[in-house]
């Protein structure tokens, strides 16, 4: 399987279990294909609805995830037991850094 077919089977496999549309979640992929976590499909949406947030906002929290902690991998963001606690951490972060009010 080519890693296009599993990021595009994962996005649709997220639309029919989320509230997100396909071209919402394929919007989200590409802010964090960059970061070199493009397999976090499923993450990005959980991000999203445990931070009440926009997919493109979750998008760009996992990104700044990944640039907090480069170490960050793949499993990791995936692990929906840690999605809470970095949506948190990353919200945290930001509000310290640059004293700004988040959700």
């Amino acid at each position: 399987v080519h890693s296009s077919d599993y990021i595009s089977e994962s996005i649709k496999e997220t639309a029919r279990d989320t509230a997100f549309s396909i071209t919402e979640i394929a919007g989200a992929v590409k802010l964090v294909a960059p970061a070199g976590i493009p397999k976090t499909v499923q993450a990005i949406a959980d991000v999203a609805r445990a931070s009440g947030s926009t997919i493109e906002t979750a998008a760009d929290i996992i990104t700044t995830a990944k640039e907090i902690w480069g170490d960050l991998d793949v499993e990791t963001i995936g692990d929906r037991g840690c999605v809470q606690n970095l949506v948190n951490c990353v919200l945290n972060k930001l509000r310290s850094q640059f004293l700004i009010t988040i959700g």
